[in-house]
């Protein structure tokens, strides 16, 4: 996996990895802008919708990005794929160097939710569970 350059829709989207069909049309375009990817017309509109902003920059991966999203609004469906994706990604690092995700939560309550996700995508996923 570290040697095949997925982009952030396949690796949510591919039935060997994440196979995650359930996020909603919004939630796929705020992965897609984070991470830079066009956009069709349709996302266009609710990425101008959502920002206020008349245009999107294609290519530019977003260093920080602000949720703001209601109960149940799929804050931590989306950070736990953002970490998980930023944990199989390519990073360049040289031989012998470690890197660390870390996802945080403000309770131990929140965090178990999250890390009950990490576990359900990696054991679900035939390409995750192997590492």
């Amino acid at each position: 996996m570290k040697n095949v350059a997925l982009n952030i829709e396949d690796f949510v989207r591919r039935s060997d990895v994440l196979n995650e069909k359930k996020l909603s049309e919004t939630q796929m375009v705020i992965l897609k802008t984070i991470y830079g990817r066009p956009l069709n017309d349709r996302e266009r509109e609710i990425y101008c919708r959502g920002t206020g902003r008349a245009t999107y920059e294609v290519g530019k991966e977003q260093r920080e990005a602000t949720i703001i999203a209601g109960r149940r609004g799929g804050k931590t469906t989306i950070a736990v794929i953002i970490a998980l994706f930023e944990a199989f990604r390519d990073h360049g690092l040289p031989p012998g160097e470690t890197a660390y995700v870390m996802l945080l939560a403000l309770t131990l309550k929140q965090a178990r939710i999250a890390l009950r996700y990490i576990r359900k995508y990696l054991r679900n996923s035939p390409i995750l569970s192997k590492h």
